[in-house]
C-alpha cells in the first residue's frame, strides 16, 4: 500500500505513513496548508493542496477539547522555527548527520573478502531523501490514544506503552551515562600521570603538541559541556512543568462537585497521558546543523630524551597505554599513542619495542607535521640508532622502511625489507608485508605486488593499517570490486566504520556515481568527526566538499574548498583530476582547471628531465607555458633543461626576467642563485645569497657550498656543506658532493664512511657505487674495485657505467685483453652511448693519446654538443698539439663557448694562450685585463697575465701577477707554482725549492711539482733527492712521454 510523508512548516518530517492514518496525524499537529508531502520513498516533494484526499481532511475543523494539548506543539513549533530561521543562511552548505556514533574501542573483525556490491545493499544504514533536514525524528508518529482502551477498566491506571519505552531508555541512557563516566575518569587518571612526567612541553625544544593548536579543541569541549548542561536544565524544566500541571489538575478534580468522582478520575488520566505524551514522546524540534570549522592539530616531534634513572615498570604500563590507544585506529589517537612511546623510551630506552612503534607512528604522521624537514629529521636520528635491528627484528624493518618510503626513499626503503626478508629464519609480520606492498607498487614491481596482495589479504587479522594499504593498492590498479569488498567489510566493523579515511573513500566512490545526497551525508559525518583533526584528512574532506559543490554549480564556494585543500596538501590526485576539466561553463572552475593541467603537465616534464629525456621534458614544458606564460615551476623547468641543452646565458636571462616580478617566491630565488653560479657570476649569486633572510635555511648553507665548490675554494666548501647536512640530512647531493671533496683530497676514511651513509639512503644509485670503488682501487687494489662492480652488475646487468669503470682499472693495472674484451663489449651493446666514447677517452687520456683524445672528444660532442667542458678541453689539447690547423679548430671551439656563455673558466685564459702563440698578444693581455675588471677578487685574471708574461719572457710582470693571485687566494696551486718557476728561471733556487714543497704538501699528487723538484734538485747537485722526486713524478704519471730518459738519468746515477 502506497505510504506517504508529510514536512511542516517547521522543517520536520513525519513518516511515513498510510493514508488512513493521516487524520490521527492532524488532530495532534496544527496544519496551517502549506505543508509539503512527499509519496515514500522516491517521489517529489509537493505542496498539500495537490493531494485532494489530504486537503479535504485539513479542512475539518478540530474538536475543542483538544485544542489546549495542541497549541502547546504548536506554540513550540512556532518557536522552533523561528530559531531555524534566525540560524540557517546557507543551506548548500548543509547536511543532517545519520551515521549513528560507533564505539571505537573495539577491535577489528577478521577481514573476509565477500563479492557484493555495497551499492545494492548500502555502505550505511538508509538515510533521509533530503539532505538539508532533519529526520531524526522521522519514524516518530503522534497518534491520539482511543478513549475506549482507558474505559476497558476504569479501576486500573495503566502506563502508555510509549511512555515505557521512554522510561527504559532513560534508564539504559543513566547507565550508559555512568559508565561513560568512569571510562573517564579512568582515562584522565592516565593522562594526570603522563602529564606528570612528561618532559615541559612548553619549552620549544621539547615540545610535541603545542597548546596553541589544541586550543580551538579545548574551547569545542567547553561548548559541548555547556550545552550538555543546558539540556539537562531543560529536562528539569519539563519535569517541573509537568508536576505543576499535574497539581493544577489535581486541583480542578477536587473542586469540581457536579460530576462523579470516577468521572474526574477518568478526564485525569486522559490529560495526563496526553501531556506526557506531548512533553516527552514527542522529539523537540532539532535545528539544521551547520558545518562547523575545523582546526586541525599539525604536530611537533621531539626526540625521547633518557630519564637518569630507568624505570621499567613505568616504561611497560606506557607501552601498553601507546599500544591501546594505536589501535584505535583515529589521528588523535595516534598523537596521544605517540606521546605515550615517547614516554615509555624516556623510561627506558634500549631494548624497548616501543622505539619500532614510535618510528611507524611518527612516519605515519609525519605528513601532517608543523615542520616537515626537521622533524623528518628527528625521525631518521632514531633510524640511525636502530638501524642495526632492522636487519634481524621484523618490527623494526618494518618501521624504517615506513620512514624511507614516506620521506620518498623508495630504493632505501625495498633494500632494507629485501635485506630481511633474505635472512634464512625470516618472521614477517603484516605491518611488514604492507610496507612492501606500497613500496612494490611505487616501484612499479607490480607482478611481485600483486602476490603480496593476495598473501596479504588472506591474514586472518589485518590491523587497520593493513586494510587501508590493501585499499589504497586496490583503487590505484582500478580494481573496484575489491575496493567495494573491503569498503563493506569495514562498514561492519564497530571500531573502522567511523574512520575518517574510509568515509573520504565512500565519499568519493558515491560523488563518482553521481549520488549527491550520499556524498553530503559523509561530508556532514567527517565534519561532525572534525577530519578527526588530521591535516591531509582535512585536505581531503575540502575537496570531496568543492568537487561537490561544483557538481551542484555552487562554483563560488567549490574553488575556495578546492583552493584551500590544495593549500593544505598538494594532492597529485586532485590536481589530475581538475586538469581534466573542459569547458565547464563556469570561468572559476575553467580557470582552476587550466592551473591544475599546468600543474600535471609540469610534474610530467621534471620527471622526463630527471629521467634523461631532455627533448620530450622540453616538449611538455612548452605545452604546459601556452597554458601560461607566467608560470613559475614551468618557466623553472624550461631553464633546467636550456642548462642540459647548454644554453646557461638564455636560461639565466629567462629566470632573471622572472624573478622581477616574483621577488617574494624563494624557490625562484634559489634557482637564479643556482645558475649564477653555474654561469660563473659569482658576485650576482653573493648579492642574492645576502638577500635571503633565513641564513639556517639548508638551501642557503648548500648554496653558499656550491659557489665555493664552483671557486674552488675547498675548505669554506666543506664547512658549509657539514652545515647544510646537518640542517638536512636527508638531502643526498650534499652528502654525495662532501665525499667527492673527500676523495679529492684522498681522505678515504671520511669519503666511505659518508658513501656508506648516502648509498642507506639510495642504495641503487650508479654513481655512489662508481664513487665507491676508486676508494677501494685506492686503498686496497685494483682486484678489490673490479670485484666490488662485479657483484653490482649482477643488479644492474650490462650498465655501461659499471663495465665502462671496470674497463679502466683493467687498463690501469695491466690487463689489456680483459680492457679489450670490455671495450668490445660496449661497442655491441652501446655503438652511440656517450658512455662509450667517454671511457675511450679516459683510455686515451691515460696514454696521452692527443690524436684518439681529440677523436673521442669530437663524438661526445656529436652527441651533447652543450657539454662545455668537454669542448674547453678539446680546445686546451689542440693549442697543446700547436699547428695552425688545429689552431682554427681550437678557436672554432672557444667560440662554440662564447656563444653559450658570457663568462666561462679559463675560456679567456686559452684564447689568451692562443693569441699569444700566434703572436696576437696584445689581444691575450686585453683578455688579461678584461677577466680582471669583471672579477677583481677571482685569481684565475691575474694567473692568466702572470702565465701570458711568463710566455714573454717577462718574469718581473708575470711575478707581480702571480703574487696578486696569491694574495687572493693562498693555497692557488697555479699561483704557486707560477712563483715557483719565476723564482727557478731567476736562480732563485732556496725560494723555488721552497715553493715546490709547499705545493706538494697542499697537493701531494701533484706529479708536475715532483716533476719540476727533481729537476732543480738536479741542478743543485743533489742527486739523491732528486732521483726521489723522478720516482714519485713517475708513478703518478707512468705515460710521460719523455719517461725513457728520465729512466736513464736514473740508471745513470744509482
Amino acid at each position: 500500500m502506497t505510504q506517504y510523508r508529510l514536512r511542516l512548516v517547521s522543517g520536520r518530517v513525519i513518516g511515513p505513513f498510510e493514508k488512513q492514518s493521516f487524520s490521527e496525524i492532524t488532530k495532534n499537529v496544527q496544519l496551517t496548508g502549506n505543508e509539503l508531502v512527499q509519496e515514500f520513498p522516491l517521489g517529489e516533494w509537493k505542496p498539500i493542496n495537490l493531494f485532494s484526499d489530504f486537503s479535504e481532511i485539513t479542512q475539518k475543523p478540530i474538536p475543542q477539547d483538544e485544542t489546549f494539548i495542541l497549541n502547546i506543539k504548536n506554540l513550540k513549533n512556532e518557536k522552533n522555527e523561528e530559531n531555524q530561521n534566525s540560524t540557517h543562511e546557507d543551506d548548500s552548505e548543509e547536511i543532517i548527520n545519520k551515521n549513528d556514533d560507533v564505539d571505537r574501542d573495539d577491535h577489528p573483525k577478521e577481514f573476509k573478502f565477500n563479492l557484493e556490491d555495497p551499492f545494492k545493499n548500502k555502505i550505511e544504514e538508509e538515510e533521509s531523501s533530503d539532505p538539508v533536514s532533519d529526520e531524526s525524528d522521522d519514524k516518530t508518529i503522534v497518534t491520539r490514544t482511543n478513549r475506549k482502551e482507558f474505559a476497558e477498566d476504569d479501576d486500573k491506571t495503566k502506563i502508555n506503552p510509549e511512555y515505557r519505552k521512554y522510561l527504559a531508555q532513560l534508564k539504559k541512557e543513566k547507565e550508559e551515562e555512568e559508565r561513560r563516566k568512569k571510562e573517564e575518569e579512568k582515562q584522565k587518571a592516565f593522562e594526570a600521570e603522563i602529564e606528570a612526567n612528561q618532559p615541559d612541553y612548553e619549552n620549544d625544544k621539547t615540545q610535541f603538541l603545542n597548546f596553541k593548536e589544541i586550543r580551538s579543541e579545548l574551547e569545542s569541549a567547553i561548548q559541548i559541556e555547556e550545552d550538555l548542561s543546558k539540556e539537562v536544565k531543560l529536562q528539569k524544566l519539563k519535569r517541573k512543568r509537568l508536576e505543576e500541571e499535574k497539581e493544577r489538575l489535581v486541583k480542578e478534580n477536587e473542586n469540581n462537585d457536579d460530576r462523579p468522582k470516577r468521572k474526574l478520575s477518568k478526564m485525569f488520566i486522559y490529560l495526563l497521558a496526553a501531556l506526557i505524551g506531548i512533553v516527552f514522546l514527542i522529539p523537540d524540534e532539532k535545528p539544521t546543523p551547520k558545518l562547523k570549522p575545523i582546526n586541525p592539530i599539525k604536530p611537533t616531534f621531539s626526540f625521547p630524551m633518557r630519564n637518569p634513572v630507568e624505570d621499567v615498570q613505568k616504561a611497560k604500563l606506557y607501552f601498553e597505554k601507546g599500544k591501546e590507544l594505536d589501535a584505535k585506529i583515529s589521528y588523535t589517537n595516534k598523537l596521544k599513542a605517540a606521546k605515550a612511546f615517547n614516554l615509555s623510551l624516556l623510561n627506558k630506552f634500549n631494548d624497548n619495542p616501543a622505539s619500532a612503534k614510535l618510528i611507524f607512528l611518527y612516519s605515519e604522521l609525519l605528513n601532517n607535521s608543523k615542520n616537515f624537514n626537521e622533524d623528518a629529521k628527528t625521525v631518521y636520528s632514531l633510524v640511525q640508532l636502530f638501524k642495526q635491528k632492522s636487519y634481524s627484528e621484523p618490527n623494526y624493518t618494518a618501521s624504517i622502511a615506513n620512514f624511507y618510503y614516506t620521506v620518498g626513499k623508495f630504493n632505501a626503503a625495498l633494500n632494507i625489507i629485501e635485506r630481511y626478508l633474505a635472512l634464512p629464519n625470516n618472521n614477517p609480520t603484516t605491518q611488514l608485508f604492507a610496507i612492501y606492498l606500497k613500496v612494490l607498487n611505487k616501484k612499479g614491481k607490480l607482478e611481485e605486488a600483486e602476490k603480496v596482495a593476495k598473501k596479504l589479504s588472506t591474514q586472518p587479522k589485518n590491523s587497520f593499517y593493513e586494510i587501508k594499504t590493501l585499499y589504497n593498492f586496490y583503487k590505484e590498479q582500478n580494481e573496484l570490486s575489491k575496493q567495494l569488498e573491503i569498503l563493506k567489510f569495514v562498514s561492519k566493523s564497530p571500531q573502522m566504520s567511523n574512520s575518517v579515511f574510509f568515509l573520504l573513500e565512500k565519499g568519493e566512490l558515491f560523488l563518482k556515481r553521481g549520488d549527491i545526497k550520499e556524498t553530503l551525508s559523509i561530508i556532514y559525518k567527517i565534519n561532525e568527526l572534525r577530519a578527526e583533526k588530521s591535516v591531509v584528512y582535512y585536505a581531503r574532506y575540502l575537496k570531496l566538499f568543492g568537487l561537490t559543490l561544483a557538481a551542484q554549480k555552487n562554483y563560488k564556494k567549490a574553488i575556495a574548498a578546492l583552493r584551500k585543500s590544495l593549500s593544505l596538501f598538494e594532492s597529485p590526485q586532485l590536481i589530475n583530476e581538475l586538469a581534466l576539466i573542459k569547458n565547464s561553463g563556469d570561468e572559476f572552475i575553467d580557470a582552476l582547471a587550466q592551473e591544475s593541467k599546468v600543474k600535471s603537465l609540469n610534474r610530467l616534464a621534471r620527471q622526463k628531465l630527471q629521467d634523461g629525456l631532455v627533448n620530450e621534458a622540453f616538449s611538455v614544458a612548452m605545452e604546459a607555458l601556452d597554458l601560461d606564460q607566467k608560470n613559475v615551476d614551468t618557466n623553472i623547468i624550461l631553464s633546467q633543461i636550456q642548462i642540459k641543452k647548454g644554453y646557461y646565458d638564455d636560461a639565466r636571462n629567462q629566470l632573471e626576467e622572472l624573478y622581477k616580478n616574483n621577488r617574494s617566491i624563494l624557490r625562484l630565488r634559489y634557482e637564479l642563485i643556482d645558475i649564477y653560479i653555474e654561469t660563473f657570476k659569482y658576485r650576482k649569486a653573493l648579492e642574492l645569497l645576502e638577500s635571503v633572510d633565513d641564513k639556517k635555511d639548508w638551501r642557503y648553507a648548500s648554496a653558499k657550498a656550491k659557489l665555493y665548490s664552483f671557486k674552488n675554494e675547498y675548505g669554506p666548501a666543506v664547512d658549509w656543506l657539514v652545515k647544510a647536512i646537518s640542517y638536512n640530512e636527508l638531502y643526498e647531493p650534499n652528502l654525495f658532493n662532501l665525499a667527492l671533496i673527500r676523495l679529492k683530497f684522498f681522505n678515504f676514511d671520511k669519503a666511505k664512511f659518508i658513501l656508506n651513509k648516502v648509498m642507506d639512503l639510495d642504495p641503487f644509485n650508479i654513481e655512489y657505487k662508481i664513487a665507491y670503488a676508486k676508494i677501494l682501487y685506492e686503498v686496497e687494489t685494483a682486484a678489490a674495485a673490479i670485484g666490488y662492480l662485479y657483484d653490482i652488475l649482477q643488479d644492474f646487468k650490462d650498465h655501461p657505467k659499471i663495465l665502462a669503470e671496470i674497463g679502466i682499472y683493467y687498463y690501469k693495472s695491466g690487463q689489456i685483453k680483459n680492457y679489450r674484451d670490455i671495450k668490445k663489449k660496449l661497442e655491441e651493446l652501446y655503438p652511440n652511448e656517450p658512455t662509450l666514447y667517454n671511457f675511450l677517452l679516459e683510455s686515451a687520456k691515460l696514454d696521452d693519446d692527443f690524436d684518439d683524445i681529440v677523436k673521442y672528444s669530437e663524438e661526445i660532442l656529436k652527441i651533447e654538443p652543450g657539454n662545455s667542458k668537454i669542448r674547453l678541453f678539446l680546445a686546451e689539447v689542440l693549442i697543446k698539439m700547436r699547428g695552425e690547423k688545429n689552431f682554427i679548430r681550437a678557436k672554432y671551439h672557444l667560440d662554440e663557448i662564447k656563444k653559450r656563455f658570457s663568462t666561462f673558466p679559463r675560456l679567456n685564459y686559452l684564447y689568451a694562450k692562443l693569441y699569444t702563440l700566434i703572436n696576437r698578444t696584445e689581444e691575450a693581455i686585453a683578455l688579461g685585463e678584461k677577466e680582471i675588471k669583471e672579477n677583481p677578487r677571482v685569481s684565475a685574471g691575474y694567473i692568466l697575465l702572470g702565465d701570458i708574461y711568463k710566455e714573454k719572457k717577462e718574469l718581473l710582470k708575470a711575478r707581480d701577477y702571480y703574487q696578486q693571485a696569491y694574495i687572493l687566494r693562498p693555497n692557488d696551486i697555479d699561483a704557486l707554482m707560477g712563483l715557483a718557476y719565476v723564482a727557478f728561471h731567476s736562480n732563485q733556487f732556496d725560494l723555488a725549492l721552497d715553493q715546490y714543497k709547499k705545493i706538494i704538501q697542499i697537493d701531494k699528487f701533484n706529479a708536475e711539482a715532483y716533476k719540476m723538484l727533481g729537476d732543480l734538485y738536479k741542478k743543485l747537485g743533489r742527486v739523491r733527492p732528486a732521483i726521489e722526486s723522478y720516482k714519485q713524478f713517475l708513478e703518478l704519471y707512468p705515460n710521460y712521454k719523455y719517461k725513457s730518459e728520465i729512466l736513464n738519468y736514473i740508471r745513470k746515477m744509482e
